[in-house]
């Protein structure tokens, strides 16, 4: 979600360092989790050959913040578009995610913030593209919380399974859209790795991040060159 519309950008900045060690691995899901789906097809992947495709939330990411300046920064990234940013509703985003993903060749690796990430898994449920490598989830809001934005539809069923690709699940200590506990429970039920980022807020414009280096050494570890 772009702070502007819920988070002013004049909110006080957390400029806390990214503590990477509090992790959670795929292997300690909690008990009731769905199975395992089999995972894309992990080929040699270079930093070179993927194109990132971001995912914004409600309001889009304004040029403050990180998920914007490393769309600007790379000409290998694919913005997905709306055509309603602030009243956004699942069917019609999940629709644009798909359009934008086949429309993009060779391997993909989707970076989403706050809504972006419900949207991805809103996609993954009904939808496959096996050409998609991993997914950076930063800031996924809860959405039967008390801060979810009314004016998002169509979310509060939500499907999350198993992803086929690698996933991260960045969560900050102080979201006012979720708290660690949905995160924590969020990435059990992905089968993905959770990092707990400290205070953070949103981690968006108004978390004071600028290019945000810690996240893009997140990104680089999604690749299956990586390990």
């Amino acid at each position: 979600m772009r702070s502007g519309r819920y988070l002013p950008e004049n909110a006080t900045p957390r400029n806390l360092p990214l503590r990477c060690g509090h992790t959670i691995h795929p292997s300690r899901r909690g008990a009731g989790a769905a199975p395992d789906r089999p995972r894309a097809a992990e080929h040699e992947v270079s930093m070179e050959s993927v194109t990132y495709v971001h995912l914004a939330g409600i309001g889009n990411s304004g040029p403050g913040h990180w998920q914007y300046r490393w769309h600007a920064a790379d000409p290998r990234t694919v913005w997905v578009e709306h055509d309603s940013w602030d009243d956004p509703e699942r069917d019609a985003w999940v629709a644009d995610l798909d359009a934008a993903l086949r429309r993009t060749p060779g391997p993909k690796l989707v970076v989403a913030h706050s809504l972006g990430c419900n949207t991805l898994v809103e996609w993954a449920a009904d939808h496959a593209d096996p050409d998609v490598v991993g997914a950076l989830l930063v800031a996924a809001p809860d959405p039967h919380g008390p801060a979810f934005p009314a004016g998002a539809t169509g979310y509060h069923r939500p499907r999350p399974a198993p992803l086929p690709f690698r996933t991260l699940v960045v969560a900050s200590a102080d979201d006012p859209y979720a708290t660690l506990d949905h995160a924590r429970a969020t990435a059990a039920a992905l089968g993905a790795e959770l990092v707990e980022a400290g205070r953070l807020g949103h981690i968006n414009a108004a978390s004071g991040l600028g290019d945000w280096p810690d996240g893009r050494r997140l990104l680089g570890r999604l690749l299956p060159s990586a390990g």
